[in-house]
């Protein structure tokens, strides 16, 4: 997302990407991460946050918590 064209790209067309990964790995294996502060040369991280949940706005709430926080909780081990 580093690389969006800071003055035209959009939710949808970084959602693009975002749906591509998705359909690759699944639900199970995908997880949010960020490559702060290099995407900060397109937008804030607030903006780029803000966009992903636009994007996963339809998912229903199980998938964006998989995304957001269970895959990490199970991945990294946390308790």
């Amino acid at each position: 997302m580093a690389y969006a064209d800071p003055k035209r790209w959009t939710a949808e067309t970084c959602g693009l990407s975002v749906e591509h990964a998705i359909a690759s790995f699944g639900w199970e294996r995908v997880l949010f991460g960020s490559d702060w502060p290099v995407c900060t040369l397109s937008a804030s991280y607030q903006q780029w946050v803000e966009a992903l949940q636009a994007i996963m706005g339809g998912t229903g709430e199980v998938n964006r918590r998989k995304l957001f926080y269970d895959n990490a909780v199970r991945v990294y081990r946390l308790s």
